[in-house]
């Protein structure tokens, strides 16, 4: 948990100095906002993507690997190996993705490096 409360302050506070660049930039008149857009211009482009990759990505990924796999794992291991196996084969998924794609020629659709691996497996 303590943790977690860390990783959440990291990243209020990359925003907090991200906010005190611009201000501090626009103030010495680094830069200069020319005209505003309005937002329904992009907005619905915004909603529409995040309900694509909700109902695309997100939910079915979700549902297959920490529903479906966890459960029959929970059933077959101690709890501590699920979750460990669950984690690899969540892992597994974009390595096997990207590796097919390569093996096919296309180009990968996500750079997989030793940050990425990491995220996922110590992201709690």
């Amino acid at each position: 948990m303590e943790e977690s409360l860390s990783l959440f302050y990291w990243d209020v506070s990359s925003y907090r100095f991200s906010f005190f660049g611009i201000f501090l930039a626009a103030s010495f008149g680094w830069i200069s906002i020319e005209k505003w857009h309005t937002p329904d211009q992009w907005l619905i482009a915004i909603l529409v993507n995040m309900g694509i990759a909700f109902l695309y990505e997100a939910l079915p990924e979700e549902l297959a690997l920490r529903g479906f796999v966890f459960d029959v794992l929970r059933h077959r291991f101690a709890t501590w190996v699920a979750v460990q196996l669950q984690t690899l084969i969540f892992l597994s998924v974009p390595l096997t993705t990207t590796l097919l794609q390569v093996l096919i020629g296309l180009a990968p659709g996500n750079s997989i490096n030793v940050g990425y691996i990491m995220l996922i497996l110590f992201r709690y």
